[in-house]
Formats: C-alpha cells, structure tokens, sequence
C-alpha cells in the first residue's frame, strides 16, 4: 500500500459529511456542557481532557475518538447516540432557528404568558435530579419549538 491519499479507504478521506457531523456531536457536547453548568475547564476536569482540546472538540475542528466520546458520555450521564441525533446538518439546524428569530415576534400579553410558562417550567425542571434526563428534556423542548413555529 503506497503512503498517498489515494491508498486511504473511502470511508476514512475528509469529506464535508465528516465535517458537519464533527460539528453535530461538537455543539452537543457543548450544549450538555452549558445545560449542566460547567465551565469548559469543570468539563476538563469531569472528563480527563485538556481544555483547549474540549474547544477545539465543541467547534468541531477536531473529531473525538470513538472511545473518547464514550468515556464523555458515561461521564455525562447520556446515551452515546445522543451526540448524533439531529434533524439534518448543523448549517440547516442554524438557518431554521434564524428564521424561527426572525417570524416569531410575540405580542406583549403573548411574551408576558410565555415568560410564566418558562417560570413555571424552569421550577419543575429544576426539581429533576438526573442530569441526563435534564439535557434530553431540554433538547427535546428545542427540537419540538423548531418544530411548532
């Protein structure tokens, strides 16, 4: 096997597939980050993982290792698949919720109404202890309000 590009499989050459799903597990990961509170440097430590190496995970420019995504897993108390599931590529996930900003303009007594439901349900949120079932309600409240615009 000669040491070009060309003696690589298929399945192992950069593709921009690749790219937006190191960038789909990368913005999961910092999304389960910020839904727990931590700072990069607390989900350093929890994790076993450099820092800057955790950035350079969450902005998708570096692809975590099969292992490595098992061990933040465990860690995080979430299904490995949890990392993978999404409603297409991240550039389509960002453009939904630009025009979801953009056409959803509350009425004052709307806004008023939505800000007691949020109250409401930040309380009950707060009362479950799990934190991975937390992160999955949470994602799941998301995905539901790209959803029902």
């Amino acid at each position: 096997m000669s040491e070009t590009d060309d003696s690589l499989p298929s399945d192992m050459a950069p593709t921009a597939r690749g790219a937006a799903v190191d960038a789909l597990v990368g913005s999961r990961l910092r999304l389960c980050r910020e839904i727990l509170g931590w700072s990069i440097e607390d989900m350093a430590d929890a994790v076993g993982q450099d820092a800057a190496i955790l950035g350079d995970y969450e902005a998708g420019r570096v692809r975590i290792s099969p292992v490595a995504l098992t061990d933040m897993a465990q860690v995080l108390q979430v299904p490995v698949i949890w990392f993978f599931v999404g409603s297409g590529t991240l550039e389509d996930d960002r453009a939904r919720e630009v025009e979801v900003s953009q056409t959803a303009a509350l009425s004052a007594d709307e806004e008023c109404v939505a800000g007691q439901q949020l109250t409401l349900l930040a309380k009950d949120l707060g009362k479950v202890r799990d934190p991975s079932v937390r992160i999955m309600l949470i994602d799941m409240a998301r995905n539901l309000a790209r959803h029902f615009k």
